[in-house]
């Protein structure tokens, strides 16, 4: 009775990373080619040293936003999706830097990967998330700024051009060694 039982949960968990792979299909295909194969497939819109292009993403409310850097303002992007792990487990060091920032010329913004409102906003509601988020609704930060790992950390100086640029989890520290790194006081 419970090798049937083990071996019903197998193909239940099976069942469920199959409906996951395929619901993410794109982004591990471009993880598979760009980290494992090497391969860069899709153009990048965005390097270190390079004006950030125009992010056209949507407010919760569904309203569609330019994001753009603020004159005399540093701007942290945060790319990420609430299923991610990683992401969940960024946020709180993400808040904290904000919280230290608040009097500094630092905007925050977040990105969401392709995930709807009413998740994204109980995403914000459950961490307390202090500053804007948004939605890629374009494949616009995946697709044509080749953020495949998220979370993905971008920092743009005043002037629009990219500063600094992390792709995986960070830690407070690290995060403050960013934001310094493009020039923070």
């Amino acid at each position: 009775m419970q090798r049937k039982t083990a071996v019903a949960a197998l193909l239940l968990l099976s069942l469920l990373f199959a409906l996951l792979a395929y619901q993410h299909r794109e982004r591990l295909i471009g993880i598979v080619e760009h980290r494992i194969l090497g391969i860069n497939t899709t153009p990048h819109l965005v390097a270190v040293g390079e004006a950030l292009p125009a992010l056209h993403v949507q407010a919760l409310s569904g309203t569609p936003v330019q994001l753009a850097a603020g004159r005399h303002r540093l701007l942290y992007l945060n790319v990420f999706a609430t299923w991610c792990p990683p992401c969940n487990q960024e946020m709180p060091a993400l808040k904290r830097l904000y919280a230290v920032t608040r009097t500094k010329p630092l905007d925050f913004a977040g990105i969401d990967q392709q995930e709807d409102a009413a998740r994204v906003s109980a995403f914000a509601q459950r961490f307390a998330i202090p500053y804007p988020l948004y939605i890629d609704r374009t494949h616009l930060t995946d697709e044509g700024m080749g953020i495949h790992l998220i979370p993905a950390s971008i920092i743009v100086d005043s002037q629009g051009t990219v500063r600094a640029m992390f792709s995986g989890p960070l830690t407070f520290p690290q995060m403050q060694r960013l934001v310094a790194s493009a020039g923070l006081p």
